[in-house]
């Protein structure tokens, strides 16, 4: 059976609860900021890791060429040692 209840203490747990609510929405409030800033973090993050693939491309071009290059050079160096020069 449901207690008689008089009009003040159904309006002070209707306040009680307004507040509660007002919180779990402000606390809602923040998480979807954080949610938010970490969206934005992951944006960044993902064009600082496109820069450095593209700069790890790069250099792997370099060291391969310089690979070659020294490879060309080694064989220069035995073909004219190897002919006494």
């Amino acid at each position: 059976m449901i207690p008689n209840r008089t009009a003040s203490d159904i309006g002070v747990e209707m306040d009680s609860k307004e507040k509660e609510l007002q919180k779990a929405l402000a606390d809602n409030a923040v998480v979807e900021q954080e949610i938010l800033l970490i969206a934005r973090k992951i944006i960044d993050l993902q064009g600082q890791k496109k820069d450095l693939e593209y700069a790890r491309s790069k250099s792997s071009q370099v060291i391969r060429l310089l690979n070659s290059e020294l490879r060309v050079l080694k064989n220069q160096f035995y073909a004219a040692k190897n002919s006494g020069l």
